[in-house]
């Protein structure tokens, strides 16, 4: 009789001890779930994309520079009225744009400058020129030009070695049929010249200078989706 009572105790024991073991582990599970549509949620976030950076539709200046400095400086140094700032046609790739010239008197030459800017007014294109009414010999013009030129090759921007800039405008406008162009910094410049077909004569010669990377930015700008 007594093994039978032990039996039955044994067998109750058992049964309690599986039932308190059971019950947690159907606790766990449910937590376990939970935890797992929690972290489902959290890497589902996660993998959301982005927004996509908005395409650039204006070109973006040389770091550092600013109209003010040419305008202001060119008024000051070589009399050139300072050009008044508008906004640039909705087609254009900059945003404003400012022109402005002189002529020197008794010498058959102009002086003149085209600046197209971005929204803070950074060069995104300057264009310097000496123009020559045919009335100048060719050996005037250029010295002319290696003043005026030279002088625009200051311009101030935040990478800028000026020293450089005048040395290759002055050393290397007498070859400007090769369009020599050189990189100092974030800005590129290049020399031009244009000749009379008829008389051989030199019509003008201009120094233009951009931003290092416009390249780069015109493709972003002008890419299809």
């Amino acid at each position: 009789m007594k093994k039978v009572v032990a039996g039955v105790l044994a067998l109750c024991f058992v049964c309690a001890l599986t039932a308190c073991t059971g019950s947690p582990s159907s606790t766990n599970s449910a937590e376990d779930v939970t935890t797992n549509n929690d972290t489902s949620a959290e890497v589902s976030e996660q993998t959301t994309p982005q927004e996509e950076e908005a395409k650039p539709t204006t070109l973006v200046g040389i770091p550092g520079s600013n109209a003010a400095d040419i305008r202001i400086g060119l008024e000051d140094t070589g009399g050139i009225p300072k050009g008044e700032i508008s906004d640039a046609a909705d087609t254009s790739l900059s945003a404003k744009y400012c022109t402005s010239s002189t002529e020197i008197a008794g010498a058959g030459v102009s002086l003149s400058y085209n600046l197209s800017l971005d929204a803070d007014e950074a060069i995104t294109m300057a264009v310097f020129s000496v123009v020559s009414y045919q009335v100048a010999a060719d050996e005037d013009l250029l010295e002319f030009a290696k003043s005026y030129l030279s002088y625009c090759a200051s311009m101030p921007y935040d990478t800028a070695d000026s020293a450089s800039a005048q040395e290759w405008v002055t050393t290397n406008l007498a070859d400007h049929a090769n369009s020599q162009k050189t990189t100092i910094g974030d800005a590129t410049f290049k020399l031009a010249g244009t000749v009379n077909p008829n008389t051989g004569r030199l019509v003008d010669l201009t120094l233009t200078i951009v931003p290092a990377n416009i390249d780069e930015q015109i493709q972003a700008i002008t890419s299809e989706e």
